[in-house]
């Protein structure tokens, strides 16, 4: 098993390094060995596959004829349609500023007039309304339904309090006050609020401020850098308080964190075909969940990111989504009922669970000895004694590798298609952003 050590391409400039992924510093599973030699200006970092010549990917991991035409085919229409715009920046490239949303239009995103491969479909969330994306009801609806379900927390106390160390990164109690969100809860005092599960958070302060000094140090600074100082915007009252507002939201989905499950299934795949035969029962039942990770990881090394799983019952009770009851099928009671995410969710969970039933020691150890070898020692790996550990072990990959998946990466073209709703995180958001 190798590191993430061929992000970057050392011998093309000091630009192209990347630091490599899967030491003691930098937890990250291991990946495909490829055989690949070093660069010639690291020996460290393992030479890559640059674009068109296909990365290395063992044959029976790679796309089947009719996958790979099916890529193919939609990789010919993404290229299609992004030429048209492209010939229309160059040609036109003294008028590059942005007038309006209009401008979004007119490029083709969400134009139907074309036909064939330069046709585009309707996005979901311009179907019904081109500007429902603006709404605050939708942008809620998101946190819960849209393309990352996954980090919406309930408030166990408020102000929410940070989990940094205070010496190093300041007050941990949020400048969040009562007064700013009184006016919205229908009455209720924050406390009730509460005590009856009606207030919940996305909070992503305590993952970006340890990249605050990082930011600031930079040689190249804009005029406007990134502070520690707190500021609350509220809902907005006149026009001004309406875009810093928008611009608040905008920072909030271009700074969402996304929960990844491509790189985390690559080690239990290597070992699954390094431990388990091909008629083994727990071989034949992982296969399907299996299929193409390591060409779309390879793809992705490539393409994509060049240059704490944990099962779903768990996860709910961990985010203060949902709490123990022995009265419910699935032994949870759901404090948000209308969460597809995790009513759902828990339907896909408990059909895995009845469906996997089996063990096998050898496959648990090399996965996480050799596979996650930077993170072995942690306790809180599950141990694998008995039926039911595996159980829960393999209803986890298959979860991590299929419905959460299919959760947190099919709503990308139809709510992040039109970037105004999901704007995808970019460096001036981050040198420009406030807190």
């Amino acid at each position: 098993h190798f590191v993430f050590n061929d992000l970057g391409n050392p011998d093309r400039g000091s630009e192209f390094v990347r630091p490599t992924l899967g030491g003691e510093q930098r937890p990250y599973p291991r990946r495909c060995r490829t055989g690949r030699l070093p660069t010639d200006t690291d020996m460290h970092a393992e030479s890559r596959i640059e674009k068109p010549l296909p990365m290395y990917v063992p044959r029976d991991e790679q796309f089947e004829e009719s996958k790979h035409d099916a890529f193919s085919a939609g990789r010919l229409k993404a290229a299609l349609r992004n030429l048209i715009p492209l010939l229309k920046a160059s040609i036109s490239a003294h008028n590059r500023d942005f007038s309006g949303f209009s401008d979004i239009r007119q490029d083709g995103k969400i134009q139907e007039s074309s036909q064939g491969l330069l046709k585009y479909n309707t996005l979901n969330i311009l179907s019904r309304d081109k500007f429902a994306w603006l709404q605050d009801d939708e942008f809620a609806c998101q946190a819960l339904a849209g393309v990352n379900p996954v980090t919406i927390d309930g408030l166990q106390a408020f102000p929410p309090v940070s989990n940094l160390d205070p010496a190093i990164y300041g007050p941990q109690e949020s400048a969040l006050k009562e007064e700013h969100i009184i006016g919205q809860l229908d009455g209720m005092s924050v406390q009730q609020a509460l005590k009856e599960n009606k207030l919940y958070v996305l909070d992503c302060h305590h993952i970006y401020l340890p990249f605050l000094d990082k930011i600031n140090a930079l040689d190249a600074q804009p005029p406007t850098v990134w502070t520690r100082s707190k500021r609350v915007l509220k809902p907005p009252v006149d026009a001004t308080s309406n875009w810093l507002w928008q611009l608040a939201r905008a920072h909030v989905c271009s700074n969402d964190p996304r929960v990844r499950t491509h790189a985390c299934m690559e080690p239990f795949i290597l070992t699954a075909h390094r431990q388990l035969s091909a008629m083994h029962p727990i071989y034949k039942l992982l296969d399907p969940h299996m299929r193409y990770t390591l060409e779309i990881n390879a793809l992705a090394r490539k393409n994509l990111i060049n240059a704490d799983g944990e099962g779903l019952p768990a996860d709910l009770i961990r985010r203060g989504i949902a709490v123990p009851d022995p009265t419910q099928p699935d032994g949870l009671k759901l404090l948000i009922e209308d969460y597809p995410y995790a009513a759902d969710g828990l339907l896909i969970w408990s059909a895995i669970e009845d469906w996997v039933r089996t063990y096998l020691k050898s496959w648990h150890n090399e996965s996480i000895n050799v596979g996650h070898a930077d993170l072995r020692q942690e306790s809180w790996w599950p141990t694998l004694t008995n039926g039911d550990d595996l159980v829960f072990i393999l209803n986890t990959i298959i979860w991590l590798a299929s419905a959460q998946h299919a959760a947190l990466n099919f709503g990308q073209c139809p709510y992040g298609g039109y970037v105004p709703n999901r704007p995808p995180f970019d460096e001036k958001w981050v040198m420009f952003g406030s807190t």
